[in-house]
């Protein structure tokens, strides 16, 4: 049997006097495998073979080859093999096939995905020289075709055209004219999309978004193929693919822009962006003291409250604690006052609120300094051997004290003993006892 290259050639065998009912196996070029005792073969012929028989004894195998090829040339048989009895097998005769070379047989060439508006154009060309050019044919009301360019007698024939939503799913068939064989046709299947578009973003959930609770992101989008949809938040880049996305506990950090992507293999197209505003009561509430360090009793002070909320804090209120005692002494962000020395054993804080809730910082304590001062004028108590004096002292830093007799300083003796108390961190107390022999 010969037959031309690119056209269809269907294979004929029988088989005979089938004992078992089994199955056939289709073999090009098979070679005996002593070891196996049965044919071996190694062909490629996927998307080109198609076989048919009914099964009867000694009915007639077909197998039709499309597109054929050059290296399609060769012996073919049908091996047959019982189902019951593996070891029965048949073998048909053998049908050798001659493939011709054939200049005239075409190749089609084109998008596989154009947008409408956009410029078609589909060739189809002749393997090798050529007498007749070829010829373009569609399945639907299409554009006519025209010669295109060709080299070393190679014929084209090439059709141009504006893409529309008619020509989606348009198949185009080039034909080897003269021929009429549909086997020998081949087939251009357009298909006609658009790129997103109408991309659309939104957050839904709550009207008024608080930590804690969940939102849903959605993102619809026009365009064929149907678009991909990622989502983007600014400065941070994609964190999420699909048209929903749910955040099931939102987070402060959460809170910022995002927008969503639409693309496709003919384009990308961002939506506007959806502000995702997350509400919290005050939090991190502190107290910074200016100016820092020590300060000096009688001088000014201003105590700073800062909190970090969403809406921003409303109302700030200060409180002073002395003892077991707490007062409100002001409102406002800053709090200026002239300290005193009392100041320096008391403890301020404040409180940050918002409608969402309210925030207390931890107190703080100033270090007021002042210049040392005794306390009444100390005392003194006689009696027949000796004479006991003490006096006290208050001061920040704490003070220090010594004692004098008749101008001059006194230091610790046998005769004469110094003893100190300290009184909290800024008072001190002292007694100085002497002997009677050393105050005649």
């Amino acid at each position: 049997m010969t037959a031309k290259e690119g056209f269809c050639v269907t294979v004929h065998v029988t088989l005979s006097n089938i004992r078992s009912s089994g199955y056939s196996v289709w073999l090009k070029d098979a070679m005996w495998n002593a070891t196996a005792n049965d044919f071996e073969a190694a062909s490629e012929f996927e998307n080109r073979v198609s076989v048919a028989s009914t099964g009867s004894p000694g009915d007639l195998y077909k197998l039709t080859i499309s597109n054929l090829r050059l290296d399609d040339r060769g012996n073919y048989l049908v091996r047959y093999y019982g189902k019951a009895d593996p070891s029965y097998k048949l073998s048909s005769s053998t049908m050798s096939l001659n493939v011709q070379e054939n200049p005239c047989q075409v190749s089609v060439t084109g998008p596989e995905l154009v947008q409408t508006g956009a410029e078609v154009i589909l060739r189809c060309s002749t393997m090798g020289p050529c007498e007749y050019s070829p010829e373009w044919r569609s399945s639907g009301s299409g554009p006519a075709s025209s010669e295109g360019p060709g080299t070393q007698g190679v014929k084209t024939a090439q059709l141009s055209f504006e893409a529309d939503w008619s020509h989606d799913g348009v198949t185009f068939s080039c034909w080897p004219s003269p021929s009429n064989d549909t086997c020998a046709s081949r087939n251009f299947t357009l298909a006609v999309g658009d790129s997103p578009k109408d991309t659309e973003a939104k957050v839904a959930g709550y009207d008024i978004i608080k930590e804690g609770q969940a939102v849903t992101f959605s993102c619809h989008s026009k365009g064929n193929p149907q678009p991909t949809l990622y989502w983007f938040k600014l400065g941070q880049g994609e964190i999420a693919q699909g048209g929903e996305w749910k955040l099931p506990n939102v987070k402060i950090e959460d809170a910022g822009s995002y927008f969503c992507q639409a693309k496709n293999k003919l384009g990308t197209e961002n939506s506007t962006k959806v502000m995702l505003d997350v509400k919290y009561p005050p939090k991190n509430t502190s107290v910074s003291v200016s100016p820092s360090g020590s300060v000096f009793a009688g001088s000014s002070v201003t105590l700073a409250c800062s909190s970090k909320a969403n809406p921003a804090v409303q109302n700030y209120t200060w409180y002073k604690v002395n003892g077991t005692e707490i007062n409100t002494v002001g409102t406002g962000q800053n709090l200026t006052f002239n300290v005193t020395e009392s100041s320096g054993s008391e403890q301020y804080y404040c409180e940050a609120q918002n409608e969402h809730g309210k925030d207390n910082s931890t107190t703080v304590q100033l270090n007021v300094t002042y210049m040392p001062q005794i306390s009444g004028s100390g005392n003194c108590s006689r009696t027949a051997t000796e004479i006991s004096c003490s006096c006290e002292s208050r001061g920040n830093p704490s003070p220090s004290m010594e004692w004098r007799v008749s101008g001059l300083r006194v230091t610790n003796s046998t005769d004469r003993v110094i003893r100190e108390e300290q009184l909290g961190n800024t008072g001190l107390r002292s007694s100085l006892t002497m002997r009677q022999s050393q105050c005649q």
